[in-house]
């Protein structure tokens, strides 16, 4: 959300907030999002991440976030069009990431990464624009990674 943040302050209705309701984001975050949105004035639009019609994902291979960034970087493409921005940062880098490979099928840009900027500046930018609260929130990794392959065939997806 910091990135959105800057892009929305910096852009302002050249930018377009989107939001993915899918199993693997907790409700929590969806509701985080929802009122910074309603804090900043934005117009989010909220979507089906789908990733329940992905039988690659659906079969929880090792790259399972492949496959989910995939299909979530597709439907965010077909409704905002224009450059992808994520939030990865330097940090993230040093870890098994296959989601970075989906974002780079996807020109997914990472103004983070570009700039330098890792978690403790990233969470530095946050408490400067003044959210200080969500800055301090733990890392919360993709949910799927913590769930069994056998469970996620009889959880249903959300909707927006």
């Amino acid at each position: 959300m910091t990135l959105a943040i800057l892009a929305c302050r910096t852009l302002g209705e050249r930018a377009t907030m989107l939001h993915a309701i899918a199993p693997a984001v907790p409700a929590e975050a969806t509701r985080r999002v929802e009122a910074v949105a309603r804090g900043e004035g934005w117009a989010l639009h909220l979507l089906d991440g789908g990733e329940f019609g992905d039988g690659a994902y659906l079969a929880s291979p090792y790259d399972r976030c492949f496959h989910r960034k995939t299909r979530l970087y597709a439907a965010l493409a077909g409704v905002g069009g224009g450059v992808m921005l994520s939030g990865t940062n330097t940090d993230d880098l040093a870890d098994y990431r296959p989601d970075l490979g989906a974002a780079s099928d996807h020109s997914v840009r990472h103004p983070f990464v570009e700039a330098g900027v890792d978690t403790r500046g990233a969470r530095a930018l946050y408490r400067q624009l003044g959210y200080a609260e969500i800055a301090e929130l733990p890392a919360a990794p993709c949910l799927p990674s913590r769930i069994e392959a056998a469970a996620l065939t009889s959880v249903h997806p959300c909707r927006a």
